[in-house]
C-alpha cells in the first residue's frame, strides 16, 4: 500500500483477474489501532463474505480497492461470518398427532410425560444463528456507523485512512454530516472508543467542524 490509503466502505474490490465483491466492513485491532482485515461481500449473494487480510491490498483508487491475489485465492479465504445451527421449537403439532378429546385426561398426562404439546408431539425446528468471525480484541467499522463527539452526534463513518502495515491514521466522515462538507478526516488520536453504538471522539462538535476536508496528499 501507499503511505496513505483511503479505504472507502462500499468500494468495489478487484482481484488480479476480475471484480470479486464490495467492501462492507473494516476489522480493526483495537489495541494497536490498526486494520487487520477487510470484510468483502462476494459477487454471489448466497456466498458468505470473506475476511481479506490487509496485506493483500495492493493499491486503492477512488471507490476501488485492488488485491494482489486471484479470484481463486480470494474464494478460499476464511469466511467473515460463522453460522451455528441451534435447536428450536415449532408450536405446531405434528400432522400425525392425536388430539386431546380422543386421549382424554389420562392421555394428556401421558403426553406430558413424553414431552409432547397440548395437541400432540411438538416438532423441533432448528434455526441458524450467524455471528461475525472476529478474534479477541478486534472490532468493526461499517458504513453508516454513527460518530459521536463529546457533546453529541456529528455524522457517520465513510471510511478510514490507513498507512503502512494497516495503521489507522484518520476516520472519515461522509456526506450528510452537520457541516455539509463532502468528507472530514478525524485523527485516530481523537477517537476514544469504537463500540456497538458507534465511534466516540474526545473532540467537541465545534472542534470536529474546524477540521479540514480530506486531502490524502497532505495526510501522507
Amino acid at each position: 500500500m501507499s503511505d496513505a490509503t483511503e479505504l472507502t466502505i462500499g468500494a468495489a474490490v478487484h482481484c488480479q483477474d476480475g471484480e470479486c465483491g464490495k467492501l462492507r466492513r473494516i476489522v480493526i485491532d483495537s489495541e494497536k489501532e490498526a486494520v487487520t482485515h477487510l470484510v468483502v461481500a462476494t459477487m454471489h449473494g448466497d456466498a458468505m463474505p470473506r475476511l481479506v487480510p490487509i496485506g493483500l491490498v495492493e493499491a486503492t483508487i477512488p471507490h476501488e480497492i485492488r488485491l494482489s491475489c486471484t479470484m481463486e485465492r480470494f474464494e478460499a479465504l476464511d469466511s467473515a461470518e460463522e453460522t451455528d445451527v441451534t435447536p428450536g421449537f415449532d408450536p405446531e403439532p405434528a400432522a400425525s398427532s392425536l388430539s386431546l378429546p380422543l386421549f382424554g385426561m389420562r392421555g394428556l398426562a401421558l403426553a406430558g410425560s413424553m414431552g409432547t404439546g397440548f395437541l400432540g408431539p411438538v416438532r423441533v425446528k432448528p434455526h441458524a444463528v450467524t455471528e461475525d468471525n472476529l478474534a479477541a480484541g478486534e472490532g468493526e467499522v461499517s458504513s453508516g456507523q454513527p460518530v459521536h463527539a463529546s457533546d453529541g452526534p456529528v455524522g457517520h463513518v465513510y471510511g478510514l485512512v490507513v498507512g503502512p502495515g494497516g495503521q489507522v491514521s484518520h476516520v472519515l466522515l461522509g456526506e450528510g454530516h452537520v457541516w455539509g462538507k463532502k468528507e472530514v478526516a478525524i485523527p485516530i488520536s481523537a477517537v476514544k472508543t469504537v463500540v456497538d453504538d458507534g465511534v466516540h471522539l474526545t473532540l467537541t462538535k465545534k472542534e470536529v467542524g474546524e477540521l479540514p476536508p480530506v486531502d490524502l496528499e497532505r495526510l501522507a
